[in-house]
């Protein structure tokens, strides 16, 4: 009997700033679907925007190929909405796309007052358990997980984790007394994509920078970085502004920037067209705070974009196998001076460098064992 699975995430298709989550969930009904049926609850408002999507229908459910999807006002669900959401079909499994939500004490408070069929609830935190996630906005995210744990939510649901790195986040913000699963995220399928990269030429370089404008990205930190080195170095900037007063301090920055660097802020990039500008870039500049997979991370090194990124990522070891450069955070001398190496670099070396992240992706891309994990997850 095939397994039913509700799904409650922030922003889904069609929606073009919810960043990585997004994909995340669209990369697992693209896989599962043969073995699981998928229902989706999620905003009607993509990130950032007031107006819902056009031509999409709200508070029912409508039917996709590989699953249905009910769009709501999802910021303004009640207890008593939720619920009767939930009961107009009987749910085995709910898999909880966030954490720091109030939509989620309503769905464990539902579950655990046996008020629906749930048999089992799972979270997946999405990386919002990193040390930087938690830094930002510090006190409502403690106060949130201290009445969770005292409720003791925390240890009568399950846990899903896409890498080693994000499992330590979890356990030392929730402790060990706790069901987790540890399965990677699945990718695109990258088998039809062949390797294309740009000529460098030593003294010049293309950096870009393709997320979310917010703190969490680092984007100010990339900007400063660049300010220290020599050369002829463009800078672009692709992403929905969802932090506009952050967004002004980069601003104010990228004002201060010597002659011989040009940033640009490019505006948004449909998802189906990201690799294909990842492609005309040399490099990919991405400091995040942390990244509990980072799907845009593996859509940069498929187009042959090598990434210089923090350690705070599950793309570590990248400077061994010649694909990038994954940096601790407090290093800003390494960064200018990984930075300092990209411009000087030739454009043999940038090629064999542009390979190796070619292939580091599609080697990764490969997601039939995952398959197994995930419906024993579900299961």
């Amino acid at each position: 009997m095939r397994v039913k699975v509700l799904i409650l995430t922030e922003y889904f298709y069609p929606s073009k700033r919810g960043g990585g989550p997004v994909q995340s969930i669209i990369n697992l009904i693209d896989n599962l679907s043969e073995y699981v049926d998928f229902y989706v609850i999620t905003s009607i408002f993509d990130l950032g925007v007031n107006e819902p999507y056009n031509d999409l229908v709200s508070d029912q459910w409508v039917s996709l190929e590989k699953c249905k999807i009910y769009y709501t006002d999802i910021n303004n669900l009640t207890i008593r909405r939720l619920k009767k959401i939930i009961g107009s079909e009987k749910f085995d499994v709910a898999y909880v796309n966030f954490f720091f939500s109030l939509n989620l004490i309503w769905l464990v408070l539902i579950y655990k007052l046996k008020i629906s069929k749930i048999e089992k609830i799972i979270i997946a935190p999405r990386g919002q358990f990193s040390k930087g996630a938690l830094f930002l906005k510090n006190k409502l995210k403690l106060m949130f997980l201290f009445i969770f744990k005292v409720i003791s939510f925390h240890t009568e649901i399950f846990w899903h984790s896409t890498s080693k790195t994000e499992s330590e986040d979890v356990y030392r913000t929730l402790g060990r007394n706790i069901t987790l699963f540890e399965i990677e995220n699945f990718t695109e399928n990258y088998k039809d994509i062949q390797h294309r990269s740009i000529h460098k030429d030593s003294g010049s370089v293309e950096f870009v920078f393709v997320s979310r404008i917010h703190p969490k990205k680092n984007l100010l930190k990339a900007i400063e970085y660049l300010k220290e080195i020599d050369g002829n170095i463009v800078f672009d900037i692709y992403g929905p502004i969802e932090d506009k007063i952050y967004w002004k301090r980069c601003e104010a920055s990228i004002l201060k920037m010597p002659s011989n660097i040009k940033v640009s802020y490019k505006g948004l990039v449909d998802h189906e067209n990201v690799i294909n500008t990842f492609m005309k870039y040399h490099f990919f500049l991405f400091p995040t705070l942390g990244e509990n997979f980072g799907h845009v991370i593996s859509e940069a090194l498929i187009a042959g974009c090598p990434v210089i990124l923090s350690d705070q990522t599950p793309w570590l070891g990248l400077n061994d196998i010649n694909a990038g450069w994954d940096i601790n955070l407090e290093e800003d001398k390494k960064f200018i001076e990984v930075i300092r190496e990209c411009v000087e670099m030739n454009d043999p070396v940038y090629q064999g460098k542009s390979l190796s992240a070619f292939n580091l992706a599609f080697q990764s891309s490969k997601n039939n064992e995952n398959i197994k994990h995930y419906i024993s997850m579900f299961s």
